[in-house]
């Protein structure tokens, strides 16, 4: 889509000029040597901005061959001290335009359009009706200006207009503000993607954290339950020639083994244990004690003793 300016363009001419409803308008019929005009009077109110074409003939055009490229903040002030003397008025009443085109880095060519300021205003004078906003431009500097060069920004750079000391420094506080707040975006994004980034990390490092605690707490308790087990099988190993181990299962937080021995010491056996490891907690189960021939042998049971861990 192709946004339309927001202006209307008049061509001046001394007796008469030429109305056109878009600046689209006017760059597709303006011809300077063939116009067919209406006149001024007739024009109608549809625009609250209005750009008056001059011809280079009605102004006082000057061109100047430099030996250097005049830096862009001193054009201004270049072009208004040759304006000054074409049109022999005092700078503040002077109304003026220029374009420098760079020719190499050495030279450059300087065209200057000035008017008075009295003369200016009579020109929009007649079209105050028409618009509350109204510029003159001369018509080369239209001619020449690029295809999309049609925003009311370009056109109120390039209008005839009197020297302005301080505007340079509004483009250029203008330009540090814009600089100043694309650096502030560029360091809150560069610290939102800093703080994201970190807090990612911090829960990456935080979830390590604690499997590698839930690991530790693991590896403990099992070297808890190893100990425990290594102990009751120590005790176990230690038990005397009368007696028999028939079953020994160990587990995290308990010992289950089956034992056949006098009962006697059996009881001698338990009370030793009990002294050695005060903590644990005991299950004794006696039982008879039947040789495979069937026949009981006198004071001697199958204990069935468990062990827990405290």
């Amino acid at each position: 889509m192709t946004l339309t300016p927001t202006y209307s363009v008049v061509l001046y001419r001394p007796e008469n000029g030429t109305w056109y409803e878009s600046a689209h308008d006017a760059a597709r019929s303006i011809d300077p040597h063939c116009i067919d005009p209406h006149n001024i009077d007739s024009l109608s109110s549809k625009s609250s901005r209005l750009l008056v074409l001059v011809p280079d003939d009605c102004l006082s055009v000057s061109q100047h061959a430099l030996d250097h490229v005049i830096p862009r903040s001193l054009l201004p002030l270049a072009a208004l001290s040759y304006a000054v003397e074409t049109t022999f008025s005092p700078p503040e009443s002077v109304c003026f335009s220029y374009q420098q085109n760079v020719l190499s880095t050495t030279s450059a060519q300087l065209t200057v359009f000035a008017c008075t300021k009295d003369w200016a205003e009579a020109v929009c004078l007649p079209f105050q009706a028409a618009a509350t906003s109204c510029l003159l431009m001369p018509l080369s500097l239209w001619e020449n200006r690029h295809t999309k060069a049609r925003s009311w920004s370009y056109i109120a750079q390039h209008a005839l207009s009197v020297y302005q000391p301080n505007q340079e420094k509004r483009k250029t506080a203008l330009r540090l503000w814009g600089y100043l707040l694309l650096a502030s975006l560029l360091i809150h994004a560069a610290a939102l993607f800093y703080f994201m980034a970190w807090q990612q990390e911090s829960v990456l490092a935080l979830q390590e954290r604690q499997r590698a605690l839930a690991d530790q707490m693991a590896w403990q308790d099992d070297q808890t339950a190893n100990a425990f087990v290594a102990s009751a099988l120590e005790m176990v190993q230690g038990l005397p020639s009368s007696a028999r181990l028939a079953r020994f299962e160990g587990a995290a937080s308990s010992v289950t083994f089956s034992v056949t021995l006098p009962e006697q010491a059996l009881s001698l056996l338990l009370t030793a244990w009990r002294q050695q490891q005060p903590d644990w907690r005991w299950e004794v189960k006696r039982d008879l004690y039947h040789s495979p021939s069937g026949l009981n042998q006198e004071g001697v049971v199958d204990a069935h003793i468990s062990v827990f861990k405290p």
